[in-house]
């Protein structure tokens, strides 16, 4: 029987993401055929081999879990750019082999983010599961955005917001630049403010800031919009991913 080519172990510069697609392809035909008695068992891909895979939804059934999918790109170079592109339009399309991710950051006491949808990491295949998907565990992980926030919305009474944001890349120099991905990530009332964390409508607010000390029109205000942000993905208990981040809110307003 033709044997499979060997997958090599990760390179210190390049993976050959082509070989290991193609592997990971015929593998998962494997799994898929029927075998006839007594006939000799195909062989699985090699274990610590090393594949580049984008994000997809988390699963809700367990912490840390992904559907994901293999991208093919031999420009892509781990060690200039850390192994994360947390960025939807970057690169190639995905690869038809869909995956399953564990990330070893987000179990008990993990020191790594989520990841949002887009995210782009290495993880090292350690054979099918028990549907036969491929099975991905990927290292811990901080996977940032950056991001230009679009809008807020107040907390009824309380002196927090939940706010709306794009994805940013830099396009310019010193304080200027900050500029919408076109086609980046994108989120709708899930990006949430630390220092607003436990503000209420009195007493005191996470920026220092006394109401009762505060005089006529004044009050807490939130983010402004355009403001430069960078998003922590946190998994909340229902599995679905929220951003965090970090800004001492400002207090306008009129004197009485």
């Amino acid at each position: 029987m033709q044997a499979y080519p060997t997958i090599r172990e990760r390179p210190s510069r390049k993976l050959p993401t082509t070989a290991v697609t193609n592997e990971l392809a015929r593998a998962v035909n494997d799994l898929a055929r029927p075998v006839e008695s007594g006939a000799e068992q195909p062989p699985r891909p090699s274990p610590q081999a090393w594949v580049q895979v984008e994000i997809g939804a988390p699963k809700t059934n367990a912490w840390g879990r992904y559907d994901a999918a293999q991208v093919d790109d031999d420009n892509f170079n781990p060690t200039d750019v850390t192994g994360i592109f947390p960025r939807s339009s970057f690169g190639p399309t995905r690869i038809s082999i869909q995956m399953v991710v564990w990330h070893m950051g987000e179990c008990q006491g993990g020191t790594g983010s989520a990841l949002p949808p887009g995210t782009r990491v290495w993880g090292m295949y350690k054979g099918p599961d028990q549907t036969g998907a491929p099975l991905i565990f990927v290292p811990p992980t901080t996977a940032l955005v950056e991001a230009i926030i679009s809008s807020s919305t107040v907390d009824g009474a309380n002196k927090r917001w939940a706010y709306s944001w794009a994805q940013a890349d830099k396009q310019g120099v010193g304080y200027a630049g900050w500029t919408a991905i076109t086609g980046g990530l994108t989120g709708t009332n899930n990006a949430f403010n630390r220092y607003e964390y436990l503000n209420g409508s009195t007493g005191q607010y996470g920026n220092g800031v006394t109401q009762a000390n505060l005089k006529g029109t004044m009050a807490v205000k939130p983010l402004p919009n355009g403001w430069p942000v960078l998003l922590k993905p946190v998994r909340n208990s229902t599995h679905a991913i929220e951003y965090w981040f970090s800004y001492a809110n400002g207090v306008d307003g009129g004197c009485p």
